[in-house]
C-alpha cells in the first residue's frame, strides 16, 4: 500500500509510532532537509494548538516544530528529525553503571527545562527519550492534551503513570515527576520499582546506585503533594556524575546509524513488493552508507536488479508472441491457397535470358542454314 504522505516530501521511512499515527523520517524537497513527519487526526484542535505552542516557544529539550502540513486523509506535523537512540534501545544493548548515571542526569536536566517553561510531557518513558551522540537527551511524542494548566492528562503508558492519573485536579508536572522516578529506577536498577518498595529497602538500587536513592525516593512518593512540583527545583539533588565518555558516544552514533539503516532496508523491501525498484535502490544505497556491514541490504540488491529488468523482459515476451502469431497466420494462408497456385513458381525473365546466353550451341542449331548471326548493337548483317 502506497504511503499517504503530504506532497513535497519524499524518501519516507517509518521511524516510530505517535499518539495518533506513524512517524516518518522524510526529505523536504523544496528545502533539501530531513524532517520528522508525525501524523495527527484531521482537525484535531488540541494537537494543532500544541504544535503552535511548541513552534512559538522552542525549547532545547524538544524537537523544533516547522509547521503543519495537510494530507489527503490526515494532517501532519513537520518537525526536526532527531538522530539518536531511545533509552529503551540503549538499555536493551546493555549499559555500564557510569553510563546509566550519566543518562539519568541528562534526562533530569531535559525534563527540568520543559517544566521550567511551564510545560509538561504527559508520556515520559524510555521510548520517548532520545539520546543523541552529543550527549543530549531530546523528549519526543508529547501527550498533546498535557499542559501545565491543571487539565487532566489523557493517554500515557501503563507502568509509568502516576497513581493520581485520571483524578480531578491532577497536576501534569507532578505526574511527570513520578514517571521520571520510574525511568530513573529502571535505568539504574534494571527494572521498574515494585509496588511498596521504598527507601533503603530497594536492594537493587542500593547495590547499583546508592547515591541516587534519596532522589528516586522523593520522585516516587504516592501522595502528589509530597512530590516536587516539577523537576526544576530538584536539579541540585542530582548526584554529581561524569559526562558520557567519547567511546560511549561513538557507540551511540553507531547504534543510531545501524537502527536507521535497518528501517531503510525494511522500507526498501516494501517498495520492491510494490514494484518500485528505483526508490528501493536509493534507500539501500543510503542504508549501506550508514552501515556498510548491513547484510540485509546486500542480500536485497539482486532483487532490485531483477525488478529493474522485469519491464524489458515483458516486452521481449510480447514481441516473441507477436512473431509466433504472424508465422501461424502465414502458414495458415499458404495451406488454404488453391493447389494450382501452389505449383512451380514462374521463372523470372532475367533468369531465362541468362540461361540463353550460357547455351550458344542450342542457339546455332535453331537458326536456319546460311543465315548470318546478327551483330549486337546495330542489328545490320554482313
Amino acid at each position: 500500500m502506497k504511503r499517504d504522505l503530504p506532497q513535497g516530501f519524499s524518501r519516507a521511512v517509518p521511524i516510530g509510532e505517535g499518539a495518533f499515527g506513524a512517524v516518518f523520517r522524510a526529505r523536504q524537497d523544496d528545502l533539501g532537509r530531513w524532517v520528522a513527519l508525525k501524523e495527527i487526526r484531521r482537525g484535531d484542535k488540541s494537537a494543532r494548538e500544541e504544535a503552535q505552542a511548541l513552534a512559538s516557544a522552542p525549547l532545547a529539550c524538544l524537537p523544533t516544530v516547522f509547521g503543519l502540513v495537510a494530507g489527503r486523509r490526515s494532517d501532519w506535523i513537520s518537525m526536526e528529525y532527531i538522530h539518536g537512540v531511545s533509552l529503551r534501545d540503549l538499555m536493551n544493548h546493555g549499559l555500564e553503571p557510569r553510563e546509566s548515571a550519566a543518562i539519568c542526569a541528562a534526562l533530569a536536566r531535559s525534563v527540568a527545562i520543559l517544566h521550567a517553561a511551564g510545560r509538561s510531557h504527559g508520556d515520559i518513558k524510555p521510548e520517548n527519550a532520545i539520546f543523541q551522540p552529543d550527549g543530549r537527551i531530546r523528549l519526543v511524542d508529547l501527550g498533546f492534551s498535557a499542559s501545565a494548566s491543571g487539565v487532566a492528562l489523557q493517554g500515557g503508558t501503563a507502568g509509568y503513570l502516576a497513581p493520581e492519573i485520571g483524578s480531578a485536579g491532577c497536576d501534569p508536572r507532578r505526574a511527570d515527576v513520578w514517571s521520571i522516578g520510574v525511568v530513573l529506577h529502571e535505568l539504574l536498577a534494571g527494572a521498574r520499582p515494585s509496588p511498596g518498595e521504598r527507601g533503603a529497602g530497594w536492594k537493587r538500587l542500593a547495590l547499583e546506585a546508592p547515591d541516587w536513592i534519596p532522589l528516586v525516593d522523593l520522585l516516587l512518593r504516592e501522595e502528589p503533594s509530597r512530590r516536587p512540583s516539577s523537576m526544576d527545583p530538584v536539579l541540585g539533588d542530582v548526584p554529581d556524575v561524569p559526562g558520557s565518555g567519547a567511546a560511549f558516544l561513538e557507540r551511540v552514533r553507531e547504534l543510531a546509524d545501524r537502527s536507521l539503516a535497518s528501517r531503510m532496508v525494511q522500507e526498501a523491501g516494501r517498495l520492491l513488493d510494490e514494484r518500485s525498484p528505483s526508490a528501493a535502490l536509493v534507500l539501500l544505497q543510503q542504508a549501506l552508507e550508514l552501515d556498510p556491514d548491513q547484510s540485509a541490504a546486500l542480500a536485497m540488491l539482486p532483487r532490485v536488479r531483477l525488478g529493474a529488468k522485469a519491464p524489458s523482459r515483458s516486452r521481449r515476451i510480447v514481441f516473441a508472441l507477436a512473431i509466433v502469431l504472424v508465422a501461424v497466420a502465414v502458414a495458415a494462408s499458404l495451406l488454404h491457397r488453391p493447389r494450382a497456385a501452389r505449383g512451380t513458381r514462374p521463372v523470372p525473365a532475367e533468369v531465362v535470358e541468362t540461361k540463353e546466353r550460357l547455351r550458344p550451341d542450342r542457339n546455332r542449331q535453331e537458326r536456319r542454314p546460311g543465315t548470318a548471326p546478327l551483330r549486337e548493337g546495330k542489328g545490320d548483317s554482313r
